[in-house]
């Protein structure tokens, strides 16, 4: 038997051949007359023989190979199992001496798995042992991560960097108007006021050329306005004189009311996307090295439009114009 062949158990790989002598007429396969390989038995005749033996056989032949009536294959007898694990088998590649279960079931198909030559992946004609392949792999696995590992780290590093660096979004204490109030670190503002030119406004200016991307969640306690504002204003914006619907070229921002949310004055039919208008999560995406801005919902992250930009400079603004209660929180 050679590496390249299938198991076959002959008499020269038998290392206990005295005992092997006194049980072999019962551990003989009845088609191929060597020592049974993972042994299956005739329901009727009760012939053993090799599983690959009459698995083939069958393949070819409806019959019993013994010539029964019917083949019926069923498992054979745990004695018969206990007889076969006596047999003490040296592997004919590695040398080494195993037991019958130990060498069938297991040790033969990894052996020939260590001695088999593949094609190198790396060269045109050399061919490897597939044992040295897999140890290549398996290190190259490893090492590839280890570098994604010390990736992550620096990634988290970087993030961590970069929101240590980003100046914390809060809402101004010094709004122009009355009729609203702060909490959660000036992060969640209360609005009670009615007025159709009234805004309150971040402490932040966004000026620098980078991506600024926020999110904020609106909450009108149930109640749909027509004309919520959120969105932003360029430096040019006037809040004196201007209404945010009326200076699309200075305001970017989205308006929600009982039909439509509006981006920079322009009507768009995209309101039937969000479940609850009056209670919902909107991200914006300030990109100052291109000059857009972009709506999405905060949760999913799907785009509700993007927007060219005009100006160098940008506040967030909210307002509301009919009265009662909205409430607008930073949620980054």
């Amino acid at each position: 038997m050679n590496e390249n062949q299938e198991l076959f158990i002959d008499e020269s790989t038998i290392k206990n051949i005295s005992d092997y002598n006194l049980i072999k007429d019962e551990i003989t396969c009845e088609i191929c007359q060597g020592i049974l390989i993972k042994p299956k038995q005739c329901e009727n005749c009760e012939s053993i023989f090799c599983e690959k033996c009459i698995n083939s056989w069958l393949s070819k032949n409806k019959s019993c190979p013994k010539r029964c009536d019917k083949f019926v294959m069923k498992n054979c007898p745990k004695l018969m199992k206990k007889i076969l694990d006596k047999l003490q088998i040296i592997c004919p590649i590695c040398k080494n001496e195993f037991n019958y279960d130990s060498f069938v079931h297991k040790h033969y198909e990894e052996c020939l798995e260590e001695k088999k030559m593949v094609k190198c992946p790396l060269c045109v004609d050399c061919k490897i042992k597939y044992k040295k392949l897999m140890e290549y792999n398996n290190r190259l696995k490893e090492e590839n991560n280890k570098i994604l590992k010390e990736l992550e780290i620096y990634k988290n590093k970087l993030n961590e960097l970069k929101k240590n660096n980003q100046p914390k979004l809060k809402w101004s204490k010094f709004q122009k108007f009355k009729g609203f109030s702060l909490s959660d670190e000036d992060r969640k503002i209360n609005i009670k006021y009615a007025g159709c030119y009234v805004i309150y406004y971040l402490d932040n200016w966004f000026s620098d050329k980078i991506e600024h991307s926020f999110g904020i969640h609106v909450n009108t306690f149930g109640n749909l306005y027509d004309h919520i504002y959120v969105g932003l204003v360029n430096e040019k914006y006037n809040n004196n004189n201007n209404c945010l619907c009326c200076t699309p070229l200075n305001a970017f921002y989205i308006r929600i009311d009982d039909e439509n949310i509006y981006y920079n004055g322009s009507s768009k039919s995209i309101s039937t996307q969000l479940e609850n208008k009056t209670n919902f999560s909107l991200r914006f995406n300030l990109d100052l090295r291109n000059n857009t801005l972009e709506f999405k919902d905060y949760d999913s992250d799907r785009s509700y439009g993007k927007v060219d930009i005009l100006g160098n400079q940008f506040r967030f603004v909210v307002s509301k114009c009919n009265s009662g209660t909205v409430e607008y929180i930073i949620l980054s």
